[in-house]
């Protein structure tokens, strides 16, 4: 080969690598966009992770007080079931109290009756025999019987 044909064939040969260079040239371009745009992405989905995972923190503190809240209803509600209770119970001996206070006052209100009767009778009888002790004891205990409440 002549001195010639061999510049020649480097001077091809450093064409095609020129070529080569270009074209790889142009190929990293094309994979350094793709790998910014990649890591891009990953940026973005960085964020949205981060976001998510704070708002994973502030539901879950959210639930936490809601829990909270919830188990200080509970123990509210309870209390006023027992207090709730409680009055029911003293409702029920209230009741039974005010039974046992009714009957006596209808039982106490039968004998002022009976008396009242008996003093009447007392009253009508000694008056009809000329027995005026028995008729103004008689009249007198009516009298004050009915000034008393």
């Amino acid at each position: 080969m002549t001195p010639n044909e061999h510049i020649e064939e480097m001077g091809m040969t450093i064409s095609m690598m020129g070529a080569e260079l270009l074209a790889t040239k142009k190929e990293l371009k094309g994979a350094l966009a793709a790998l910014e745009e990649a890591e891009q992405k990953i940026k973005e989905w960085q964020d949205e992770a981060k976001q998510w995972r704070d708002d994973f923190v502030e539901k879950n503190d959210e639930l936490a007080e809601a829990q909270q809240q919830f188990i200080g209803t509970t123990y509210k509600l309870e209390d006023a079931q027992q207090k709730l209770e409680r009055l029911k119970r003293l409702n029920k001996k209230l009741g039974l109290a005010m039974d046992v206070k009714n009957a006596r006052l209808v039982e106490a209100q039968q004998t002022i009756a009976r008396q009242r009767e008996a003093l009447e009778k007392i009253k009508s009888d000694g008056a009809c025999a000329g027995n005026n002790s028995y008729y103004h004891i008689a009249k007198s205990a009516l009298e004050v019987g009915e000034t008393q409440p």
